[in-house]
């Protein structure tokens, strides 16, 4: 049994429900921009955490993408994102999912791109890790 192949396993197959979920809502084009955001950073935060700790790093509970871009950076982990577009979902992580706004911090297809890029980039490094 591996630990951290399991556990990262597991952040993916959540990562996905996250980024089905996205896709589906997005596909009505009804959907609030607060509870898509709310759901492209869940994926993002959980595809990069199955990364961090399928490479052996002690994950923190945070939702704070900037910070886990840090800790990949500080195991030698290139994300193929930068921090600044993560910091720009930051904002739908907690305080969204309570509140309305108007301010948009990314644009709903910009927010799916990055998803679909750390979901490809994530589950590869997972397979890789099981040859």
């Amino acid at each position: 049994m591996n630990a951290p192949l399991d556990e990262a396993h597991q952040l993916l197959r959540a990562a996905t429900r996250d980024r089905t979920s996205f896709e589906l809502l997005l596909s009505t084009g009804r959907a609030p921009h607060e509870t898509l955001g709310f759901l492209a950073q869940q994926a993002c935060e959980k595809l990069i955490k199955a990364v961090l700790v399928l490479h052996g790093a002690r994950v923190e509970r945070t939702h704070d993408l900037e910070r886990l871009f840090d800790l990949a950076a500080e195991q030698e982990i290139a994300v193929p994102v930068s921090g600044d577009v993560l910091r720009r979902l930051n904002p739908y992580a907690v305080a969204l999912r309570y509140e309305s706004t108007e301010t948009v911090w990314m644009k709903e297809a910009d927010a799916a791109g990055i998803v679909k890029t750390l979901h490809e980039w994530a589950s590869g490094q997972i397979e890789a890790d099981e040859t």
